[in-house]
């Protein structure tokens, strides 16, 4: 066990290479532009399980994740394009190639990383109610987030798309990363953000 104060935990999708490099040259162009660096600061994924505290040991966590996912089967995820998330944009890969039916393979991968890790999870994990399991649970990559004002939302998505779309129009989602992060959680923690990989998981 140790003390968990100071880190923070993700389960996340690695994109393809297509997309991840044209996710990283956003984020790189939004800071160029628009001064948005929040997004950038993080590697380009699907949030599979969001950040939590945890005292159990990284071991610990490879190994129930491991067993949770025996007998895993990767899919083949689409891109449906940007879309505001609140008050941020991503790009969804929640549908299938009609743009219309839900595709349930990653909520799979969700629910699996919920029912290895949840036990793990720190009383005091002050993401835990931000977290939503699979009923809620909308797959995307972000492109900007916090620090992108409502009101510029829809001139940036409009200025994005004038590239076309960002990444590749589906690719098979089969390799996912346990990262911890760093920071100073009691203040404006992605002003001191660091982070690591920690293992790393292809199916």
């Amino acid at each position: 066990m140790t003390d968990s104060s100071a880190y923070r935990y993700g389960f996340y999708l690695r994109p393809d290479y297509a997309t991840s490099k044209a996710i990283a040259e956003a984020h790189r162009l939004l800071r160029a532009q628009y001064g948005f660096v929040t997004a950038g600061l993080f590697m380009p994924h699907a949030t599979i399980k969001g950040f939590y505290r945890s005292d159990a040991s990284v071991a610990d966590m490879v190994t129930r994740l491991d067993e949770a996912f025996i007998g895993f089967k990767p899919c083949v995820i689409y891109n449906g394009g940007i879309i505001k998330m609140g008050s941020g944009l991503v790009t969804s890969w929640q549908h299938l190639a009609d743009g219309v039916t839900p595709n349930t393979g990653l909520v799979e991968a969700s629910d699996r990383a919920w029912d290895a890790l949840e036990a793990l999870i720190h009383p005091d994990c002050d993401f835990r109610h931000r977290d939503p399991r699979s009923s809620q649970f909308h797959a995307h990559i972000t492109v900007a987030m916090a620090d992108i004002p409502r009101k510029l939302q829809d001139e940036v998505m409009a200025f994005l798309n004038e590239g076309g779309p960002l990444g590749s129009p589906a690719f098979l989602a089969n390799t996912y990363h346990l990262y911890r992060f760093k920071a100073d959680w009691q203040g404006p923690w992605w002003h001191t953000l660091t982070w690591e990989l920690l293992h790393s998981w292809q199916f």
